[in-house]
């Protein structure tokens, strides 16, 4: 009987040796964001990259941030979590040697220049041990002369119009060589127009885009704002 231990023992060693390899293997072509005002919000996407021969649950948290002044981050897994969130609602299935590439990490510049970074941690839900990082920078660089208005209620009002099947801004100020962009949550831009003096109600129709969430972005010769809105028709 006791001949076998030793084969017992070995078999045992190697099933605890394999149910803690790493399975999650993360791909990006650069771990630095750039942006600018020009383009209000910058984001990347991280392939997340099945290495293993079996399935696996993969959940996404983020671990730490770092924020420059009223600068923002959020990502995306699957679905967009707004930036107070930080961990996902719950896990992703990637098959074996498989990828998934729905993870994008967002920055929100919010008027700001500055560095931002963030520390994302990828989990498999199988197995404890089974997890990697990525630290991200978010460099932003506003150009000179463009103020930071960060409560600009005076200035702009936003707000998306369900009855009209649009995007209302109102101006309460001449904001002269203004230029207005509309863009999705994945950085796609949907609407884009400039004005030499504007002034008053602006409606920007959105009947044609489908129901979601919208960044608008206001930049004037010494102005710069962005405000998401919620399209719903």
């Amino acid at each position: 009987m006791y001949k076998y231990l030793p084969l017992v023992v070995i078999v045992l060693c190697l099933f605890i040796t394999q149910s803690h390899s790493q399975s999650i293997q993360l791909l990006i072509s650069s771990d630095t964001i750039y942006t600018t005002s020009d383009k209000s919000e910058g984001y990347a996407t991280v392939q997340v990259k099945n290495i293993s021969s079996n399935l696996i649950h993969v959940r996404v948290d983020r671990v730490n941030e770092v924020l420059s002044g009223a600068q923002e981050t959020y990502f995306c897994w699957e679905q967009c979590y707004p930036p107070t969130t930080s961990s996902s609602s719950g896990a992703i299935k990637i098959n074996a040697l498989d990828s998934n590439f729905s993870f994008t990490a967002h920055v929100m510049p919010n008027g700001e220049a500055g560095i931002s970074t963030a520390t994302f941690l990828f989990s498999n839900e199988d197995e404890i041990d089974d997890t990697v990082s990525i630290n991200l920078v978010f460099d932003v660089t506003a150009p000179s002369g463009i103020k930071k208005w960060l409560s600009p209620k005076n200035i702009v009002k936003i707000d998306a119009n369900s009855i009209n099947n649009s995007i209302d801004v109102q101006l309460f100020s001449l904001l002269p060589q203004l230029t207005i962009a509309v863009y999705s949550i994945s950085g796609q831009l949907i609407y884009n127009k400039s004005f030499n003096n504007a002034t008053g109600l602006i409606n920007i129709p959105v009947s044609k885009i489908l129901n979601g969430m919208y960044l608008v972005q206001l930049t004037s010769s010494d102005f710069y704002y962005s405000q998401k809105v919620v399209v719903n028709h």
